[in-house]
Order: C-alpha cells, then sequence, then structure tokens
C-alpha cells in the first residue's frame, strides 16, 4: 500500500450495497445514529457509514465504532463544503447579512483610498463594496444572460 491511497476513503449510498452490508453484519446502533452507505478505508477496513443525528460526525461502523474525517467523508460523498476562513468573528460585526467567505484583493494605494471615501457613506467598505459587486454582477447578467 502506498502512502497516496492509505489514508483515502471511498463511500457508496447505493442501497443495495447498504442491504448486503446489514445482512453481512447486525446493526444495533443508537436511536443517534443513522445509516447514511457503506464506507472503505485505504487501510482495507469496511463497514457501514453512519452519522449523528445530533453532531452530523462520520463514523465506520465494523461491530464498532471507528471515527472518520468529515472533510474526507463529505469530498467522496460529492458534497460541496465551504469553509470560513480568516477572523470571520470580526468580519460584519452587525450581522445584517452575516459573510461565510473573505475575499481578498490587491488594489493600488489611490483607488483603495477613493473607495474608502465612497464608503463612508455606506457604513463601511465591505458593506459597500458587496453592494458594488452585486449591482455590477446583475448588470453583468443583464447584459450576458447564461445560455
Amino acid at each position: 500500500m502506498t502512502h497516496q491511497n492509505r489514508n483515502r476513503v471511498t463511500v457508496s449510498t447505493n442501497p443495495a450495497d447498504i442491504d448486503a452490508m446489514l445482512m453481512q453484519r447486525k446493526f444495533n446502533g443508537d436511536i443517534n445514529l443513522k445509516i447514511v452507505g457503506t464506507v472503505t478505508r485505504g487501510t482495507g477496513e469496511t463497514g457501514l457509514l453512519v452519522q449523528s443525528t445530533i453532531t452530523n460526525q462520520y463514523w465506520l461502523w465494523d461491530g464498532a465504532y471507528s471515527s472518520l474525517d468529515e472533510r474526507k467523508v463529505n469530498a467522496a460523498m460529492g458534497k460541496v463544503v465551504s469553509k470560513k476562513h480568516g477572523m470571520m468573528g470580526q468580519q460584519n460585526a452587525k450581522k445584517e447579512n452575516p459573510a461565510d467567505a473573505m475575499l481578498r484583493v490587491r488594489v493600488r494605494t489611490d483607488d483603495k483610498s477613493a473607495w474608502i471615501v465612497a464608503s463612508k457613506k455606506k457604513g463601511g467598505l465591505s458593506a459597500w463594496v458587496i453592494e458594488t459587486l452585486n449591482k455590477a454582477a446583475k448588470e453583468d447578467a443583464l447584459k450576458n444572460p447564461p445560455p
């Protein structure tokens, strides 16, 4: 086994695979667990993929529970999960439109100074930038509708 596939996780949500796994192993799990599919680790471990309905944490169950990396399970299932970057507690303190991503742009000092002056009327640079970009995106969508 190579280092590259040692930590790989493969997930199947096919009901036939789940039924076949349940026929091999009797699952008497907790009421707060739901069976999501079957999972195979790169190490060869195979079992049921169960998820907590309380914490959304994933486990491999093969007679005993073994924790799984949620990012790898979501990636194997094709779920897109956005990550929060930066100091999100400091951003958008008014919570009118909670931000969940950060955009970083390199600009000229003169442009930045002009934008800061223009943004003072809107209550802050972030709010002004978001409003300006949304307006530009709407105008672009009207000029260039998707096919």
